[in-house]
């Protein structure tokens, strides 16, 4: 005679459990959701700051760029008048009274200097955003931009430092024609020819020279790094 045996049913203990475990998984795969979603919220933030900070670059070294060629230009312009008055030695009073004298000593007396926007890159570097920039030779340019600059600034500053010497030399001994009358002053010739010398090879070298090269390769390169085209 067969007998009908009814199913055990489960226990409360066992529902609770599977109850529990499922309840868990939810909770982590929740927690894994969110962290994603986090993940690609703070990499998109990264990378919005990136693109900001690149175009900031971009910016700041056009800028850069067209200011170093206006005082190459300046400096090109001392060099070319500091030839002309060289040409004209041994000077006197005849000649330093002649139109070509005259029309070229202000451009010889200007002091131009390079002050170049950078508070991008000190943000970046002080900040820890440089991180942030994923080009690698990006990247290494902006590292070695303080270094490039000092480089170069440090030969141009031995020339300004030299070149407002004159400056104030010649208010003594030569001082400007085009604004001052020269009746009351006794011409050093030749102590403003040795100056003259030494100020043309001193702007000569910031404009010709390797450092003066490696800035204006430096800048140019940040650019095309941080172009769109």
């Amino acid at each position: 005679m067969n007998q009908n045996k009814s199913a055990k049913p489960a226990s409360p203990a066992g529902r609770y459990f599977k109850y529990a475990i499922g309840e868990i998984v939810l909770v982590v795969i929740g927690i894994l959701i969110a962290l994603q979603i986090n993940n690609w919220n703070n990499q998109r933030l990264d990378e919005e700051r990136e693109a900001f900070l690149i175009r900031q670059i971009h910016i700041e070294m056009s800028d850069n760029l067209e200011q170093l060629n206006e005082v190459q230009s300046n400096i090109k312009a001392i060099v070319d008048a500091g030839s002309t008055l060289i040409e004209m030695f041994p000077l006197d009073l005849e000649k330093v009274r002649d139109e070509a004298f005259i029309n070229n000593f202000p451009d010889f007396l200007y002091c131009p200097s390079f002050d170049p926007y950078q508070g991008t890159i000190k943000s970046i570097i002080n900040t820890g955003d440089l991180n942030l920039i994923q080009n690698d030779s990006l990247r290494k340019l902006i590292v070695t931009w303080e270094d490039v600059l000092e480089d170069y600034k440090e030969e141009e500053q031995i020339a300004w430092q030299y070149g407002y010497k004159i400056m104030e030399w010649t208010t003594d001994h030569f001082p400007n024609p085009t604004v001052v009358s020269w009746d009351n002053y006794e011409l050093d010739f030749k102590g403003l020819q040795a100056r003259i010398g030494e100020k043309v090879s001193r702007y000569g070298y910031s404009y010709n020279g390797e450092d003066s090269r490696i800035l204006k390769l430096h800048i140019r390169s940040i650019i095309d790094l941080t172009s769109n085209d």
